[in-house]
């Protein structure tokens, strides 16, 4: 069970229209920010932390917040 949320550093990356979004997603459009494309092997790791955390503006923020034995770290 979550116990604490954390609000939104950024509000504006928020979906704003799940009926949008569905109306005009493409799986070739996300392919093309994901190394996956090129490689053919996917880590979630690399593609959902250290590439975020890799990137300058980022690198003094959290990437990952998770509950543990009902610890949230």
């Amino acid at each position: 069970m979550i116990k604490a949320k954390v609000p939104a550093e950024n509000p504006e990356a928020n979906l704003k229209s799940y009926d949008e979004i569905y109306r005009t997603f493409s799986w070739s459009e996300v392919e093309k920010h994901f190394s996956w494309h090129q490689t053919g092997q996917l880590n979630i790791v690399q593609e959902a932390i250290d590439r975020w955390a890799n990137t300058p503006q980022n690198d003094s923020h959290v990437a990952l917040i998770f509950e543990q034995n009902g610890e949230v770290h």
